[in-house]
């Protein structure tokens, strides 16, 4: 057995490269993994891969400007309310590669991006990712699932770039409800603009070429294309790197 495992500050990932029954409390007695930190498992093939997940870094100050700014886009905050989401929040940052939630997650929680570029996808059983959304700055990416359904998420999101997020888990989003009903009518809004975005989704993937789907994709992340590699836009879109090469030049 051969374990590879970042042994930094931000411990966030190891991986058993042999298929073994007792490398988890190996990892336990070695204090990789402890009780204050979720880890998760997949099978592929005969490779466990043990993904520990950090709360990321916690920041001395603060930055809710750009969360209260987009607020303020689907309604309007006032300085009680402003003060109320400041007090409840959560702030941390996550470097490139750290994963915030992974498949098996049971906590329903909900990030905001204030800096930095996260990806949404799956893992099906053949060990292929499936990317479902990219999530760049003054975006959200979360999975609710495990709060209305009681069931374990199935997706995972991760940094790909360093990134400060503010997050929002459901007993916090149920207070959010509580104190102002402003507050449940962006929630209600942001869902419903969510809704709509996937079913473009879908639309775009019956009813466009290649080309097309690219075009649709530079409309929607225009800020993020520098930071995203072509890999996993290709991935996003459907087709191989070789044939976005090729319609990005006939873009």
């Amino acid at each position: 057995m051969r374990i590879q495992s970042g042994c930094k500050s931000n411990l966030h990932i190891a991986y058993l490269m042999y298929e073994d029954n007792f490398v988890f409390f190996f990892l336990m007695r070695c204090n990789l993994v402890h009780s204050s930190i979720s880890a998760s498992k997949f099978n592929c093939r005969v490779t466990y891969k043990f993904v520990i997940l950090t709360k990321g870094l916690v920041m001395e100050s603060l930055n809710t400007f750009l969360l209260i700014e987009t607020f303020n886009r689907l309604v309007t905050l006032n300085e009680k309310e402003v003060e109320h989401i400041n007090n409840i929040v959560d702030q941390r940052i996550f470097k490139k590669g750290q994963f915030l939630i992974f498949d098996g997650a049971i906590e329903a929680k909900t990030f905001f991006v204030n800096k930095g570029t996260l990806r949404t996808y799956v893992i099906d059983s053949n060990g292929i990712e499936h990317i479902l959304s990219f999530s760049p700055k003054g975006w959200w990416a979360g999975d609710l699932r495990p709060f209305y359904t009681k069931t374990k998420s199935n997706i995972i999101i991760e940094a790909i770039t360093d990134s400060e997020v503010l997050i929002i888990d459901q007993q916090q989003r149920e207070a959010l409800y509580k104190f102002s009903q402003t507050f449940e009518t962006f929630f209600r809004i942001l869902a419903e603009k969510a809704f709509i975005n996937l079913q473009n989704r879908v639309l775009e993937s019956l009813s466009l070429n290649a080309v097309e789907r690219y075009q649709k994709f530079v409309e929607r992340y225009p800020d993020a294309l520098q930071a995203l590699p072509q890999k996993q836009i290709a991935a996003f879109i459907g087709v191989t790197p070789e044939f976005l090469s090729k319609a990005k030049k006939n873009y």
